[in-house]
């Protein structure tokens, strides 16, 4: 009997990639990329404050410390806010300061920052520094990603990470797989739709269909078809000859030993069968296959198995 990791094994070694598509940056999520991404510019594209400070030239700052204050003379009348161009350079030997919140550009000449924290603004327009200004609070260009640095591999899955950075590079398109095409098949006379209200004798409601439908639909497949049938095998036959156009196959029930499971043997009959049953409980009797070119997996009926 397989283990778990061994059935995961046979059923992926019978797996292949399915074709490739360009899609719209926001329908790729939950498919996997077909080519790697490679960044074409810089992020972020420009230097910037991390924080809400003063940008400054570092050496103008060096003798801050708790005992001895530094000032420098603030531009006034200016705040370099995110979004907005650099303003004037500060050259060495001016003793400047440039008001500059998060995100915004850091002005030519400035190569460190001193947090508004660490400051008091004085009479003036002067600037009392409490500590030295630090070069970590630039974000520089590229630092996150550099151009021609690739950022996402063929076969990851597109995550809303991945949506903000590949937004962040100007990608609206990206190569994906196609998403797989899954049938879904439940089996039983004992299975009566969701919707009635008061089940008769001996039934129960068919839940197995549509959890699977939800799993399915997680995993980012696309439903092709939901099919009831009862233990019947013309009526099982022909309900798998009906979904073999899908990529994947998933039944439940009639995969045991049961005298009316019939799912197994039939699936021998007009497909092929690589392996029946795992060492893991609940749902040790799965089968796993092939219908035409459609990958098969054979579930309990049971639903914690299922």
């Amino acid at each position: 009997m397989l283990t778990y990791d061994e059935a995961l094994a046979r059923v992926l070694s019978f797996a292949e990639p399915l074709p490739t598509e360009s899609v719209s940056l926001m329908l790729a999520h939950g498919r996997a990329l077909a080519a790697d991404i490679v960044a074409a510019e810089n992020l972020p594209p420009f230097d910037n404050s991390a924080v809400d400070g003063y940008a400054v030239r570092y050496e103008d700052t060096l003798s801050a410390n708790d005992g001895s204050n530094v000032t420098l003379s603030v531009r006034g009348g200016f705040i370099q806010l995110a979004g907005e161009p650099p303003g004037a350079p500060i050259t060495p030997g001016s003793r400047a300061a440039v008001s500059v919140m998060t995100g915004g550009t850091i002005p030519p000449g400035a190569d460190a920052i001193v947090m508004i924290e660490d400051t008091v603004r004085g009479d003036f327009d002067y600037l009392y520094l409490k500590t030295p200004a630090s070069p970590r609070f630039i974000r520089r260009a590229g630092s996150d990603v550099a151009a021609g640095q690739t950022v996402l591999r063929a076969g990851d899955t597109v995550n809303a990470g991945a949506v903000g950075l590949l937004a962040s590079l100007g990608m609206t398109k990206v190569s994906c797989h196609a998403l797989p095409c899954v049938g879904i098949l439940s089996t039983g006379n004992e299975l009566v739709p969701m919707e009635t209200r008061r089940l008769p004798p001996a039934k129960i409601r068919d839940s197995n269909r549509h959890a699977l439908a939800v799993a399915t639909e997680s995993a980012s497949g696309i439903i092709e078809a939901s099919l009831y049938a009862p233990d019947d095998r013309d009526a099982i036959r022909n309900a798998l000859l009906s979904l073999s156009g899908c990529d994947v196959i998933v039944s439940s029930g009639g995969v045991s030993v049961g005298s009316a499971d019939f799912v197994k043997e039939i699936v021998e009959e007009i497909g092929t069968l690589d392996f029946w049953r795992i060492a893991i409980k609940p749902g040790k009797p799965l089968a796993f296959g092939r219908i035409g070119n459609a990958l098969f997996f054979g579930l309990p009926g049971n639903p914690a198995s299922s």
